[in-house]
């Protein structure tokens, strides 16, 4: 299943095409079991589909493409609790390699991830979830989707790199968690649309998304640390003279990482880097 338009399809059609392949696969999901790698793929589909409308923001009105923005973000939070407890023990697991040393915030973590697990993946609750797609799914079929071909794509694009570009230059060694948050989201929705768009030119586009998902992946790692912290700092007796220098040092390693490959893919304004893809769009559709 590729996330990309083809060439031989319109704009319209790939939209159509690409999102209800990613529905079809979140439905198959839930029907099949929320266990951790399914949950982790359904709330990847969700920011792909949400990623798509920002991307043909052109093509839709701000009304419809807020309500189904909207839509798939609440699929993705009904998740997030559920993700968020079991990424935090797995990264505390990756981060402490002698887990007795901070046991009892070991016991705290596995007791939350079950709790987690029972209260929003029973059969009640993903009988819900799963009419909430289906209907999710129908909205989608019926999208109205205006004008046609790169004016659709144009504005979201120039939007998703804009953003990504400012939210770089936003950050400094001491940035709060927020601003490298910001940029992670940025940089995965500007990831999303380079894959969309991918096989207008290969050659240019596979390695800029291969770096703008190196990127996402090393601001998720810090985004989970984040997290493993903040959920530690709850109480200051979890051993944190043992944890807090590891996450702080790791941390920084991976923010540097990360703007020291982002840089480079950020040099170009906005108006040029859009008007090159353009131009590899409009050769690869003739």
């Amino acid at each position: 299943m590729a996330f990309c338009f083809h060439v031989g399809e319109s704009v319209r059609d790939g939209v159509r095409r690409i999102g209800l392949e990613q529905i079809d696969s979140v439905l198959a999901d839930l029907r099949a079991g929320m266990i951790a790698p399914r949950i982790h793929d359904t709330r990847k589909r969700c920011k792909m589909l949400r990623a798509l409308l920002h991307l043909v923001r052109g093509g839709l009105d701000s009304k419809t493409r807020r309500a189904a923005i909207t839509r798939w973000r609440e699929v993705a939070r009904s998740l997030g609790r559920v993700r968020d407890a079991s990424v935090r023990l797995d990264t505390f697991r990756k981060t402490i390699s002698r887990p007795n040393s901070c046991r009892d915030l070991a016991r705290r973590l596995e007791t939350d991830a079950e709790a987690a697990t029972h209260a929003n993946l029973n059969a009640v609750v993903l009988t819900r979830l799963t009419a909430r797609v289906a209907a999710g799914q129908r909205a989608w079929a019926r999208l109205p989707l205006q004008h046609h071909g790169w004016r659709m794509l144009e504005p979201g694009l120039r939007d998703s790199y804009r953003e990504a570009r400012e939210a770089l230059h936003a950050i400094r060694d001491d940035s709060p968690d927020e601003l490298i948050h910001e940029l992670r989201k940025r940089v995965k929705t500007l990831w999303y649309h380079i894959r969309l768009l991918g096989k207008a030119r290969p050659k240019k586009l596979k390695p800029l998304a291969a770096a703008l998902e190196r990127i996402s992946e090393m601001l998720g790692e810090d985004h989970d640390l984040a997290m493993l912290r903040d959920y530690a700092l709850e109480d200051a007796g979890h051993n944190l003279d043992v944890l807090d220098p590891l996450i702080v040092h790791r941390r920084r390693k991976l923010q540097r990482k990360a703007r020291a490959l982002a840089q480079p893919l950020f040099k170009q304004r906005p108006r040029e880097f859009t008007d090159r893809l353009k131009t590899w769009w409009q050769a690869w559709r003739a």
